[in-house]
């Protein structure tokens, strides 16, 4: 069976950090106030924004015969979830204050970088649950579940 990959870029996150950085640039550039930004401020913000950027830029979701993957940008933070572990799967959708990134929810984990659908997977060894966020659910249920009943 071939492969299934899904890739979600996290547009939110350039959306927050461009603004945020466009000002601070600019208030150094122009020693705005009475305490001007100093450059050392300026390179603090431009490593923390690279390095978190580079972390989450986008979410890669990765079905196999064996696993599903689910790797934040460059791939250093990743959740593997087994198939043979899986209960049931079922498309759901998130409420708004549930938000995106990794996130503790009542019932689980989260892991959405953007948008409201995904799909909830129960598993075997816990009664807790982890939800994929996606921008086509019932594809992404659909091709968990081939690979269940194969």
């Amino acid at each position: 069976m071939k492969r299934y990959k899904e890739f979600q870029f996290g547009w939110w996150l350039l959306a927050f950090f461009v603004p945020i950085y466009v000002a601070i640039f600019y208030m150094y550039v122009n020693q705005s106030g009475e305490r001007p930004i100093p450059l050392s401020v300026l390179i603090i913000f431009s490593l923390l924004f690279s390095v978190i950027y580079i972390l989450f830029y986008g979410m890669t979701t990765l079905i196999d015969e064996k696993e599903i993957s689910i790797c934040f940008g460059i791939g250093l933070i990743r959740k593997r979830i087994m198939l043979q572990n899986i209960v049931s799967v079922e498309e759901v959708k998130n409420p708004w204050y549930y938000g995106w990134g990794i996130r503790l929810i009542p019932n689980g984990m989260l892991y959405n970088i953007g948008g409201f659908k995904a799909v909830e997977i129960k598993l075997k060894d816990t009664t807790s649950s982890i939800r994929i966020g996606t921008r086509n659910s019932s594809r992404l249920l659909q091709q968990i579940n081939n690979r269940l009943s194969h």
